[in-house]
């Protein structure tokens, strides 16, 4: 009733000002329901020829409060100004008698129109309260706002899409239904770096395009009301608050003792405030909720409002805590952080998708084979007198010691009785003594020649038996039983990780539906444990320092004479480092987006650097082959799979790392150790200054979220993913090791010299150490927290991370010796052991798994917390069982067949050293000063990369213990 009282205005007008005229004559004014609509605007333009007529949107205030936008089609000619005066006559009198209006239908609707635009109270301009805007032709680009009008009409209106809506904070609506619905299609809205995205059911004519635009549409109108019609009054308000960074205001509310009424024709026509004619009105309910929804926001405002330069409501830069958490600084996600997605179809398959397929399927068939013929040599052995030649070898060579003891003797004999038999016998014993060597060398030669002849294939094919790969993974026997401690870590470590990723995920992916309740948990105390996650990252930082350290120095002093091989250990590390993790690259970009589809699912394609075509592992996946994604891009969040900086910390820690070890095994050991000291130093100042010269702060709030709209200046970009602010805790662990490696006798009898008692208070002090580092946070972080000075944020970013390293040494060093047998059992269990191995590819995999299941659920999330009792043993047990079926596919099969390439090389260059030693002095001098050749162990550069077991730096720290992979990292994400 509301519509069609605006449109009997407009026919008054077209009564009394033009009677001939054809406004009256374009529209059935009396059939029309003047609801504005998309398809109604099409037909008006497309049914007249040569551009008659226009469509046009009017607006109609009421009662200084609301107002009601009505659509309706007129011809070209009519103008707006005689609209206007029109109203401005019927307002000028006080009885519709006293005017000329020759129509019967002007003088019935002359009292409506004096009864609610000229009441007063209606009166917000001086002439009239009617502001129309009118379109004749589709497609303008010239006028922006007829281009906000098209796209506002192509998204909404009265089209029956609109019952389906929902708009509202983390509401995805009726998906499904949408589906359902003939000319309609789904389209979700997100809000970075709010963790906040809306969904709606829209007509098919409304693009992402259209979708965006109108949402800048409502910020250049005052009233959401008047535009109810047209836009639903949830997402109006929403996009005021998040869009164009305005507050809110109150909707106002059904109110029967406002409603006026005016009879025409024997309808009674209202002008309610929000009455049951208006759509998409709001309960109080829903009202109180929408307020409840924003201000749950609270925690996220503050920062983001200073990254975007919004000011508070009294007009004044926010400068305290307290003003962060008031509704009116609900911020402005801006043109980078609001993007809609409306196409929600199965992506095409590509060739990355197809490239994927054969890769794997290929990787499999050769698996299958490995494993079929291992089980085949398992059940049916082969005796190796039946190798070909193998007795005949034997034969061979006691053939030839024989005939060269025979001569020997004949030698003795002859020479017995003449001149020159000490120098014959001298020739006969070298000639002997050569013979036999050469036999053996011929029979071994026979007898390898033979087996490489046919089994060089077969070695290489075995490289990916998994059932011999499977059994090395599950295998309980360690190398150094006194480390075994540092399983424990690892795989606990990681563990943490996962818990904080969960939440993490949720955030960005879940669209939360109490969204309110998220800015209270990251104000409990109890909550700072999973803040502390980002600790276990230094952890692993330290245990890749302590290993690398104590392996390199113990193969260096034991296997390399002295000489450590920088160029092969960079080398043997990146071999082993890079297939898996490519791997899991090719499948997060080219695999993922084809395996769901639901209202959150075209998300993942914007979220965390994105996937599929344009994503950033399209763009950058050469940056993570070389290890420098930390630096390409410059945006954390645009990173190919940004969970991974931590391997390129890691490997150019490594890098640090082996160049300090080099120093400190052939300059001089004080020169290394030194090194590690100065390379500390600098790192804590160069954090130090980084952290005060862009305000970072302790406050979780301020640490994921400051600088989102500037790479330049967001913490998680400029400071917690640059090797020197990180690198402490690994300097710490390289420290620990080089002390355990070379110094262990007196660190066991330091530790000894303490009694119980003195090993008990470092326990405690240690314990209290990182306890404090983890929840001392809450301060900055609670409901009205504690703020903190910027000396107080940059000694804590700066050293909380090397304290930690601290920490974690004491309690290291106590398991090792025996002297903390309880928590060394725990750490050192057998159960850790195999988990352990497969570490790397477990958090390469990790989030990718928990992202997809997120993004591919259908319905909203509710947090609680009984949730996490389920989702945490889920995931980290999905991750691990993924982890180990990458690590049987591809990092198994590499490393073997690395260690097998390198066994060969190492081979080959004891022949050709061997060959040349013999035209020099001889086999039987070659055997005295290479008596390791026959064993195959000479201490060559090869060597040392083919023993995989006593050299496990270069394959990844963590090798010695377990025979597995590089210790995970962090918390990026």
């Amino acid at each position: 009733m509301v519509w069609r009282s605006c449109l009997l205005l407009v026919a008054g007008l077209a009564v009394a000002r033009r009677a001939a005229a054809s406004c009256f004559d374009a529209v059935d004014l009396i059939e029309y329901d003047g609801l504005p609509s998309h398809k109604k605007m099409e037909q008006c333009l497309a049914d007249k020829e040569d551009g008659e007529t226009k469509y046009c949107l009017a607006t109609v205030n009421l009662m200084n409060k609301i107002g009601v936008t009505g659509g309706f089609c007129l011809p070209k000619d009519c103008l707006i100004t005689e609209i206007e005066q029109f109203i401005q006559d019927v307002c000028a009198v006080s009885d519709c008698a006293s005017l000329d209006l020759p129509n019967p239908l002007a003088k019935e609707l002359c009292p409506v129109i004096q009864s609610s635009l000229c009441n007063p109270q209606n009166r917000t301009q001086a002439g009239n309260n009617l502001n129309v805007t009118c379109l004749d032709r589709l497609g303008i680009r010239h006028d922006v706002r007829q281009q906000q009008l098209e796209s506002v009409l192509a998204c909404g209106g009265g089209d029956p899409q609109a019952q389906l809506d929902s708009g509202l904070i983390n509401d995805l609506g009726d998906y499904d239904g949408c589906q359902k619905l003939a000319d309609s299609h789904y389209c979700l809205a997100t809000y970075n770096p709010l963790p906040v995205a809306s969904g709606q059911c829209v007509p098919r004519s409304c693009s992402s395009d259209n979708y965006k635009t109108t949402a800048h549409f409502v910020c250049s109108i005052p009233d959401c009301v008047a535009y109810a019609s047209l836009i639903p009054i949830q997402n109006c308000f929403l996009w005021k608050a998040l869009v164009c960074g305005e507050a809110p205001p109150t909707p106002p509310m059904h109110d029967d003792a406002h409603v006026m009424r005016a009879a025409f024709r024997g309808h009674v026509i209202e002008f309610p405030a929000l009455g049951p004619a208006a759509p998409h009105s709001l309960s109080a309910r829903e009202v109180d909720r929408l307020q409840k929804v924003l201000q749950g926001l609270g925690p996220f405002v503050g920062i983001v409002n200073r990254t975007n330069g919004l000011h508070d409501g009294a007009g004044g830069k926010m400068t305290s805590v307290v003003s962060r958490r008031r509704l009116q600084d609900i911020p402005n996600s801006g043109p980078q952080g609001f993007a809609v997605t409306c196409d929600f179809g199965p992506p095409q398959v590509d060739s990355g998708l197809i490239g994927f397929i054969c890769l794997t399927g290929f990787l499999l068939m050769v698996g299958a084979i490995a494993g079929a013929m291992s089980y085949y040599a398992k059940t049916h052995p082969k005796d190796d007198t039946d190798a070909p030649g193998g007795g005949k070898a034997l034969d061979t060579l006691g053939g030839i010691s024989s005939s060269a003891r025979d001569m020997g003797a004949v030698s003795s004999s002859a020479g017995a009785g003449g001149v020159g038999v000490g120098v014959r016998d001298v020739r006969v014993d070298r000639f002997e003594a050569s013979v036999a060597h050469q036999a053996a060398l011929s029979t071994r030669g026979l007898l390898e020649g033979q087996k490489e002849e046919d089994s060089m294939g077969y070695k290489l094919l075995m490289c990916f038996d998994p059932i011999n790969n499977w059994n090395k993974m599950f295998s309980l026997k360690t190398s150094d039983k006194s480390l075994s401690c540092l399983n424990g870590v690892r795989v606990l470590s990681l563990s943490w990780i996962i818990l904080a990723h969960i939440l993490v995920a949720e955030g960005i992916a879940a669209t939360l539906k109490n969204i309110q309740v998220v800015g209270g948990l990251l104000q409990r105390f109890s909550f700072q444990t999973i803040i502390g996650g980002f600790f276990a990252v230094d952890s692993f930082f330290y245990l890749s320092g302590f290993l690398t350290a104590y392996t390199v120095t113990n193969t260096t002093r034991t296997k390399t004479r002295g000489k450590l091989p920088v160029g092969m250990a960079i080398l043997h590390r990146y071999v082993r480092l890079t297939p898996v993790y490519l791997f899991v690259i090719f499948f997060w970009d080219k695999v993922a987006p084809y395996l769901a589809l639901g209202p959150r699912w075209p998300l993942l394609s914007q979220s965390l650097g994105g996937v599929g075509e344009g994503s950033a592992c399209e763009k950058y996946w050469w940056s993570n082959a070389l290890y420098i994604n930390n630096f390409v891009p410059s945006d954390f969040g645009q990173q190919c799979l940004p969970w991974s900086w931590y391997l390129a910390n890691d490997f150019q820690f490594f890098l640090v790392g082996i160049i300090i070890l080099w120093a400190y095994f052939h300059i001089h050991k004080l020169v290394g150790w030194l090194t590690i000291g100065a390379t500390a130093v600098a790192a804590s100042i160069s954090t130090y200054i980084i952290v005060t010269q862009h305000h970072f702060e302790v406050s979780l709030t301020q640490g994921v979220f400051a600088g989102q709209a500037d790479p330049n200046n967001n913490q998680m970009t400029v400071y917690y993913q640059k090797p020197w602010c990180r690198i402490l805790p690994y300097l710490v662990g390289m420290a620990a090791g080089l002390l355990w490696a070379e110094h262990r006798g007196d660190v066991r009898e330091a530790f000894g010299k303490m009694r119980g008692v003195g090993r008990w208070a470092g326990s405690i002090l240690a314990g209290a150490l990182m306890l404090f580092l983890i929840y001392i946070q809450w301060t900055a972080n609670k409901d009205h927290p504690v703020v903190w000075t910027q000396v107080e944020n940059s000694l804590f970013l700066t050293f909380s991370r090397g304290a930690w390293a601290v920490g974690l040494t004491w309690y290291v060093y106590l398991c090792a010796l025996g002297h903390a047998p309880i928590t060394n059992f725990f750490l050192s269990w057998g159960f850790w052991s195999p988990l352990a191995r497969v570490t790397y590819s477990s958090y390469l995999i990790h989030l990718a798994i928990i992202l997809m299941w997120f993004f591919a659920r259908p319905y909203q999330e509710y947090y609680y917390d009984g949730e996490m009792y389920l989702y945490v043993p889920g995931f980290i047990f999905i991750s691990y069982v993924t982890a180990i079926f990458i690590s049987l596919l591809v990092e198994a099969p590499v490393m073997n067949l690395e260690k097998h390439l390198l066994a060969q090389l190492s081979r080959l260059g004891r022949r050709t050293r061997s060959t040349a030693d013999n035209d020099k002095v001889g086999p039987l001098e070659e055997a005295s000063m290479n008596p390791s050749t026959e064993a195959g162990r000479s201490p060559t550069l090869m060597t040392m990369g083919s023993e995989a077991s006593s050299y496990t730096p270069l394959d990844k720290p963590t090798t010695r213990l377990n025979g597995g992979s590089q210790p995970p990292p962090p918390h990026g994400a």
